[in-house]
C-alpha cells in the first residue's frame, strides 16, 4: 500500500451580515495551507470583520498556526477584526497549548463569533 494521499483542504467564504464567513474543511498543514492562502489572505484584509470557522479541520501543524495569526495581526493592524469558532480535539488542544487564545479570539459560538466580529 502507498502512503495515503492527503486530504485537499477547502476554504467556502460568504457574507452574512457584514461579516466574512471563512470555513475551512481538511487539515492545515504545510501540504495543504499553499491552496487556500491566496483566499483566505484576500478575505482578510482592510477593515474586513471576519469570522474563520474550523469546524472541519482535523488537524492544525505550524502553517496553520501562521495563516490563522498573519491574518488576525493584518486584520488588526486595518481597523478590521478576526474572531475564530469551531474549534475542537486536537485543533483546540494546539491553540491552546501555543497560548494562542490569548492572541487569537476564539469563541465557541458562530453566532457569538460573528457579533464579536462586528464589535
Amino acid at each position: 500500500m502507498g502512503p495515503m494521499a492527503t486530504t485537499p483542504t477547502t476554504l467556502t467564504r460568504s457574507e452574512s451580515a457584514g461579516v466574512t464567513v471563512l470555513r475551512l474543511a481538511g487539515p492545515l498543514t504545510h501540504e495543504t495551507v499553499p491552496a487556500v492562502r491566496p483566499a483566505f489572505d484576500a478575505a482578510t484584509v482592510g477593515t474586513a470583520r471576519v469570522v474563520v470557522d474550523l469546524t472541519e479541520v482535523p488537524v492544525l501543524t505550524t502553517p496553520g498556526l501562521s495563516l490563522l495569526l498573519t491574518a488576525t495581526r493584518r486584520l488588526s493592524e486595518g481597523g478590521g477584526r478576526m474572531v475564530i469558532t469551531g474549534t475542537h480535539g486536537i485543533v483546540d488542544d494546539m491553540l491552546r497549548r501555543c497560548r494562542l487564545d490569548v492572541v487569537l479570539e476564539i469563541v465557541p459560538d458562530a453566532g457569538e463569533a460573528a457579533r464579536k466580529a462586528l464589535e
